[in-house]
């Protein structure tokens, strides 16, 4: 891609079909994730996207890259038969809603929301606060903390406020650890203070009562110093009444680093007992070429999505992108559920025994 996403982030896919239909209706739809994909062409399993919400189960969302969805073709027909949910790859982040230092360019973003508005498909917005995809202007100038400040909370402001009512929910701080769970060093925390989290989702709240704040961050899926860390985070800013609603476990994941049902269903209900929402926010899996690789994948896309469906508090499941045609990681890792030719694979199967009716 020619900016980069989320510290990992990723592409799209679907399904459909009346093998699949059949295969439900047998009750085998749990083992078809264990076969090895031998590709093929736009097939899938034909579940609409509105059966899942009616099903009361959590919403299917993707990463899109809304230069390839805005066209009518075969990438957006694909997401519209299976997404309820978007989040924009790029459009919403601050190097393009504010290339220069005199105002803001809603011009991609708001053709973005108003498509997904006619296409009834929720947006979520990523990502008002992160230490990446910053405007040159903004990180070559020398700023004093009240500078800086201000103007952040003039940004969050301005852009949460725009999209009032039109976008239900926002990260509002992306990834602010590090591996060993301390402050990430980035302008914010290094100019503001390590407060700069709390007034963020402050300012977002008061541009946007309504709208759903998450934190959002990498490599929690398992108990360690980072995921113990995000939790002190958290509990710190329930305990003083800042309004974040909700975190995302980005569940960029790979063979080597996975979590087991129980490490996975073990951190999730540690943030839902803070009252929180615990979605799955950017959900990829790399894999090689190794025989087995793609049936791999799809067991670690079902233990993730079935710890998802059975906890009240997860009421998303989105992955960084659906075909492995557009993902940050490139073609060759094969990290999404569908093929680059938009077939479902094992992985797509996985998630759909765990997560539609």
């Amino acid at each position: 891609m020619a900016r980069a996403p989320d510290i990992r982030g990723g592409s799209r896919w679907r399904l459909g079909g009346l093998e699949l239909a059949i295969l439900f209706t047998l009750g085998l739809a749990v083992l078809v994730g264990v076969r090895e994909f031998a590709g093929g062409d736009d097939s899938g399993v034909g579940v609409d996207r509105r059966e899942a919400a009616a099903a009361n189960r959590p919403a299917l969302g993707a990463a899109v890259d809304w230069d390839r969805l805005r066209g009518a073709g075969s990438y957006q027909r694909l997401f519209l038969a299976h997404y309820s949910s978007l989040t924009p790859e790029n459009e919403m982040k601050m190097d393009a809603l504010a290339p220069t230092p005199d105002g803001l360019d809603f011009r991609e973003a708001d053709e973005l929301v108003a498509w997904a508005i006619d296409h009834e498909v929720a947006v979520h917005g990523h990502t008002l606060v992160w230490h990446r995809q910053l405007p040159g202007w903004l990180t070559e100038r020398r700023w004093t903390r009240p500078a800086l400040r201000a103007y952040l909370k003039r940004y969050i402001t301005a852009v949460v406020g725009h999209f009032r009512g039109r976008v239900a929910s926002w990260d509002v701080v992306n990834e602010p650890l590090t591996g060993g769970g301390a402050p990430r060093p980035s302008i914010w925390e290094r100019v503001i203070g390590e407060d700069y989290v709390a007034d963020s989702l402050r300012w977002a709240h008061g541009a946007d009562p309504h709208a759903q704040l998450y934190v959002n961050e990498f490599d929690l899926e398992r108990p360690g110093p980072k995921s113990a860390a995000m939790y002190r985070l958290l509990r710190e800013l329930r305990r003083r009444q800042v309004p974040v609603d909700a975190i995302g476990l980005q569940a960029h994941l790979s063979p080597r680093w996975r979590p087991t049902g129980r490490e996975l269903r073990t951190v999730m209900r540690r943030y839902a007992d803070l009252g929180l929402r615990v979605d799955i926010s950017e959900m990829d899996v790399a894999v090689g070429h190794e025989r087995g690789a793609l049936a791999e994948q799809a067991r670690i896309y079902r233990t993730v999505a079935g710890a998802c469906r059975r906890l009240a508090a997860c009421e998303r499941f989105t992955t960084w992108g659906f075909t492995d045609a557009s993902t940050w990681l490139g073609s060759d890792r094969r990290p999404l559920p569908f093929s680059a030719g938009g077939a479902a694979k094992p992985a797509w199967h996985a998630i759909a025994g765990e997560l539609l009716p």
